[in-house]
């Protein structure tokens, strides 16, 4: 607007004098006046990594992180991935993202051009005994990938006709070499079937996603119910990291409703972080810009990923 007044008043050079060119200043003020208030934003954000806050890789170990949930589409993948991102990105942690979901989302955002040519990945994995590392690739996001596709559906037939099979994963990453990443990041699918239950078996800790929508809120009392079944049967050790409130619009009456809710079912467990609405979030890794409202509140989801894996005690590998 200041530049689009800045050429009337010079298109109107002709009778300098006259008091008309006087009105287009006004207007120029006023819009300059409004332009200052663009950089607002950017000034009252918080800083998003500290020097002093960039990890040395090896600290912590090959940490898991499980983040799931019962209710399709509500930010899981995009949460695992951006949480994933900014542990790489900014604060310099060797992630690995494992894509445990036969709709293969992390996998087509990662690397879309594996989509079309699979390579092995989780299903060798989990039917073939291959080793994560040598299934792994890198990725152009900083993170590396144990890719997934259609074929992956093949485990939730062929896993239950064999013995500990609820243990498969958690057999194969106690087997990575220890310094080969220091955070491994489960995506799991929206079931209750044989992978998500061997991602819970296998994780540290598990982070529920859930958005301010009825559906999405609903599901809460069934997670609840899922990860207190697995700590007391299969995974002692397990941690209820509890729920990540996403994409929550500011102004929005639903969101505030569903959020009081929450807290009455989940008291402490639902984050005081809340991931803010964002329609870049619904597009590819490369819509999605570095800097935005939604990237900076993954990156502070990170942090805090990074304190509580900090309090957990050191892990002694299973043997089954």
């Amino acid at each position: 607007m200041v530049k689009g007044a800045t050429k009337s008043v010079s298109g109107d050079g002709k009778a300098p004098a006259k008091a008309p060119v006087k009105a287009p200043r006004a207007k120029a003020k006023s819009g300059a006046t409004r332009a200052k208030k663009k950089p607002v934003a950017a000034v009252t954000a918080l800083p998003l990594v500290e020097p002093h806050e960039r990890r040395v890789a090896g600290t912590l170990g090959g940490r898991r992180l499980a983040v799931c949930s019962p209710k399709g589409g509500v930010g899981k993948t995009t949460t695992a991935l951006r949480v994933a991102m900014a542990l790489a990105g900014h604060f310099g942690l060797r992630v690995l993202v494992m894509d445990l979901d036969p709709s293969a989302g992390a996998t087509r955002l990662l690397a879309p051009k594996l989509i079309t040519d699979p390579p092995a990945g989780t299903r060798e994995v989990f039917l073939s005994g291959a080793a994560v590392e040598d299934v792994a690739v890198a990725t152009g996001w900083g993170v590396d990938l144990c890719a997934a596709s259609n074929a992956l559906s093949e485990v939730e037939a062929i896993l239950p006709g064999r013995r500990e099979r609820e243990y498969v994963l958690r057999d194969a990453l106690d087997k990575i070499p220890a310094d080969r990443w220091d955070v491994v990041v489960l995506d799991c699918p929206p079931s209750h079937e044989q992978l998500p239950t061997n991602a819970l078996t296998a994780t540290d800790a598990v982070l529920a996603v859930v958005q301010p929508s009825l559906l999405s809120v609903a599901a809460v009392p069934e997670l609840e119910a899922m990860v207190s079944s697995f700590k007391r049967r299969l995974n002692p050790l397990l941690e209820h990291w509890g729920y990540l409130y996403c994409a929550v619009p500011e102004r929005e009456r639903i969101a505030r409703e569903m959020r009081e809710v929450l807290r009455r079912h989940v008291s402490d467990r639902l984050w005081p972080i809340e991931v803010r609405a964002d329609t870049r979030m619904r597009g590819s890794l490369k819509r999605q810009a570095e800097e935005g409202r939604a990237v900076d509140d993954y990156v502070r989801v990170a942090r805090e990923v990074l304190r509580r894996f900090d309090a957990l005690p050191k892990r002694v590998l299973s043997a089954n």
